[in-house]
């Protein structure tokens, strides 16, 4: 598989450094518009014509403006939803972030939505959570849990203030994490130290034995993503073995000290389940060669799918979450994707992604929305330019819904409207690092949202404190 492939498909797969796509595209800024769609476009194909008149029309994508009168029909599609999972094509879409932060808004102000679960740290955004309700700013509790990807991304500071001004309100929005992974500062600085904090209040006796300083030298390493990055050298065998049966005494200690109703220990219990997998994926991953295999995927993306559930079910039983996840992840499941890639198509066979082990347990409750674009650029703060969309392919989904005139749009592939029928046949369309492939959409995802004019993620602009 090209480099090109890999950054565009699995950069959600390794901690998100710097960019690296290798591109021949020259810098590109967004296209403009293209020609106005044609008034006969509409009749010359049925699925035009269908579109035109049953694809729920989103007015705006601007976070500003809550007048939610255009997005009231999303009720009754997520009527059954208690998860709602918001993709998106290569977190390199900065529409895409407006797009979906006026939706987080609708979910939570229109139909009770109160947690934001974020592809990022399980632990980091319990500690980030914390710092926000304890009256932090959320320019500053954010970026302790959350990826840079999306901190740094001017497009994301709208939900990053929303967050903000929630956060201490009668029903706030509150912030979690789904990845295994240390995703930011909060690891690096609190990681060790808290759970020797949880250990010792429990009187776990490991904390206090020989084995300690060891295993916290190596979580320690582990919360700086020190062998991801190539600061240090993976452990031999042996000895990753050995950090990983100490790993599993903690566990073993803290559940027979904790009682039932101790949330700090049960958070605690699925952060450490998390740890052995993200160790796993660090060892694994090549810094050389920026390879990441089918055995990372499927470390990491169980794991989030299991902490996803876990979420759901466990810590906040009864409330409705919406998730912010590369559409890779979200998915549904892979297998009936065809790519134009072999390389591409045998990854997709291999790899199991988190929405596919969270819908196992969730099943009708959790809702993944994708999204994809006719025309544009994508591409974020860390590349040097940004790199145009290819033209859409004649008869893609792409294609149809330019040609219905759309601007913005829903498309649902659970229960569409008489006549949709058509939409649960294989389609091409590009939600996934924009390459086209052909699939039965219904069966990955379960409705995307479409703009026909897409533009990258920028560098946020610094503000005056």
């Amino acid at each position: 598989m090209t480099r090109s492939t890999v950054s565009r498909q699995l950069l959600v797969l390794v901690l998100l450094l710097a960019s690296c796509r290798s591109s021949s595209t020259p810098p590109h800024t967004a296209l403009a518009p293209s020609a106005d769609c044609s008034e006969g476009s509409a009749s010359a194909d049925s699925r035009v014509r269908w579109l035109a008149e049953h694809a729920l029309r989103v007015r705006v994508v601007d976070p500003a403006d809550d007048d939610f009168s255009d997005l009231q029909p999303l009720k009754e599609v997520l009527r059954d939803a208690r998860v709602v999972l918001l993709g998106e094509q290569s977190h390199g879409e900065g529409t895409v972030f407006l797009a979906k932060t006026r939706l987080i808004a609708f979910l939570h102000q229109e139909m009770g939505f109160d947690v934001l679960a974020f592809e990022s740290g399980l632990y980091d955004c319990a500690v980030a959570w914390e710092r926000l309700r304890a009256g932090e700013a959320a320019a500053t509790a954010v970026p302790r849990c959350v990826f840079p990807i999306w901190t740094r991304s001017e497009q994301l500071r709208p939900l990053i203030d929303y967050l903000g001004e929630q956060a201490r309100g009668p029903r706030p929005l509150e912030l979690t994490g789904f990845d295994d992974q240390f995703t930011g500062s909060a690891s690096r600085e609190r990681l060790v130290a808290d759970l020797r904090a949880l250990l010792d209040r429990l009187g776990a006796p490991f904390a206090g034995g020989p084995e300690w300083p060891p295993f916290a030298a190596a979580l320690q390493a582990l919360a700086e993503n020190l062998y991801q990055r190539g600061k240090a050298a993976d452990p031999a065998v042996e000895e990753q073995a050995l950090f990983l049966r100490r790993l599993e005494t903690v566990r073993a200690e803290v559940a027979a000290r904790a009682t039932a109703d101790d949330p700090e220990a049960a958070l605690w219990m699925q952060v450490l389940e998390g740890v052995g997998p993200a160790a796993r994926q660090q060892w694994l991953y090549d810094l050389a060669t920026e390879s990441v295999g089918p055995e990372i995927g499927r470390l990491r993306d169980t794991q989030m799918g299991r902490n996803l559930v876990w979420l759901a079910n466990r810590r906040y039983p009864g409330r409705k979450i919406v998730g912010w996840a590369a559409t890779y992840h979200a998915a549904r499941g892979l297998g009936p994707l065809e790519p134009d890639e072999p390389g591409l198509a045998e990854w997709y066979r291999q790899v199991t992604v988190m929405g596919e082990v969270a819908a196992q347990e969730l099943g009708a409750a959790m809702y993944t929305l994708g999204f994809t674009a006719y025309e544009g650029s994508f591409g974020t703060p860390f590349e040097p330019a940004p790199e145009a969309l290819a033209p859409a392919r004649a008869g893609s989904l792409e294609d149809l819904l330019h040609r219905a005139c759309l601007e913005h749009a829903i498309v649902d592939f659970r229960r569409p409207p008489a006549g949709g029928e058509w939409l649960r046949g294989p389609l091409v369309s590009r939600p996934l690092g924009h390459q086209e492939m052909r699939a039965p959409w219904g069966e990955v995802v379960d409705g995307l949202m479409f703009s026909r004019v897409v533009a990258p993620s920028t560098q946020a602009v610094e503000r005056a404190p």
